[in-house]
């Protein structure tokens, strides 16, 4: 009669061998697993911030593309628009304003330093809140604050209209009275508003169109006091 076969199983040393790549294999899959989490919250991280700062930049073309063309008086009586640009940055009013809703706010946007070589963009409102803006010198208070985006080569602005309301008077008397390109536009000096600002970043270019309103307004205004 035949014996059966002795069972042969692991002995403790193959087992201890298996459980050691099997942790080996656990380790590397958890390691990788969390690379990927990381990896993803990263990029979903970037694609949260890249959305806010599309629509904080949304918001910012709607107030500049409604700017007003707000008249007001020098510390000498004259009559300007309260519009002042420089290349760094404007102050202006505008009918829509980030904050406020259903009346007029004075805004600022102008460049700041960020980290490294790079530069923001930043949103400061003084809203009317009732106050009858009169005088350029009028003390108004910027009480809203918004960084419209971050990480940008230094932002330039600049100014498309009439170099001042003679000017503009003149058109069609003068062959050489044309609207131009400025780096500064002072509405009080010029006494006159601009019809286009130019915001560059690099090599991208916006350009804001205001509504036709100005010579509506020096219409009104330039006749007798």
């Amino acid at each position: 009669m035949a014996t059966p076969r002795a069972l042969k199983g692991f002995s403790l040393l193959e087992m201890l061998v298996a459980m050691t790549v099997l942790s080996m294999v656990i380790g590397i899959s958890t390691y990788a697993y969390s690379m990927f989490v990381r990896q993803w919250d990263g990029h979903l991280g970037r694609f949260d911030e890249a959305q806010a700062q599309y629509q904080r930049l949304e918001w910012l073309a709607a107030a500049l593309e409604d700017t007003l063309p707000y008249v007001v008086r020098d510390d000498e009586g004259a009559l300007g628009f309260y519009f002042l640009g420089r290349d760094e940055g404007l102050t202006l009013v505008t009918m829509s304003p980030i904050f406020g809703v259903g009346e007029p706010a004075l805004i600022r946007v102008f460049r700041e330093p960020d980290e490294g070589d790079a530069w923001r963009l930043v949103y400061e409102e003084a809203p009317f809140a009732g106050t009858l803006l009169a005088h350029a010198d009028q003390r108004m208070e910027f009480r809203h604050r918004l960084v419209i985006a971050r990480g940008l080569p230094v932002p330039v602005f600049r100014y498309f209209g009439w170099a001042d309301l003679r000017s503009r008077v003149t058109v069609g008397e003068s062959l050489s009275a044309e609207r131009l390109w400025f780096d500064e536009y002072d509405g009080l000096v010029r006494q006159f508003h601009p019809g286009k600002i130019e915001l560059r970043l690099g090599r991208d270019v916006a350009v804001f169109e205001f509504p036709e309103r100005v010579d509506f307004l020096v219409a009104t205004h330039s006749g007798p006091e």
